[in-house]
């Protein structure tokens, strides 16, 4: 029985703390004007969180694949009959699969 109640307890909490937070902030927007604008166009980049999420989650996916670097390196050793290169190949294809240096790549070309 104790246990039902803390839920409700809990929930009871996390609506008055929301509702203290809406209270603030209307009356921090009605203070402050420009702050509507901003909240605004906050609203909209939280909005896209998701769809980020998705894209990171499907890049993150084509990351690390054994074979993917086995076929790299096997290919570029047969072109060139160069382990070095090979391995070269590898390296180079595990490098630009990472999202930081594809979003580096993108903001500097």
């Amino acid at each position: 029985m104790g246990d039902r109640n803390f839920g409700e307890l809990r929930s009871a909490q996390t609506q008055a703390r929301k509702a203290l937070a809406r209270g603030i902030k209307e009356e921090l927007s009605r203070r402050v004007p420009e702050l509507v604008e901003l909240n605004a166009a906050e609203g909209k980049l939280l909005d896209l969180l998701p769809v980020l999420e998705r894209a990171v989650d499907r890049a993150g996916n084509t990351k690390g694949s054994w074979l993917r670097d086995s076929a790299v390196a096997g290919a570029a050793k047969l072109l060139t009959s160069s382990s070095a290169v090979g391995l070269g190949a590898a390296v180079l294809r595990n490098v630009l699969a990472e999202l930081g240096v594809q979003s580096e790549l993108a903001i500097r070309i």
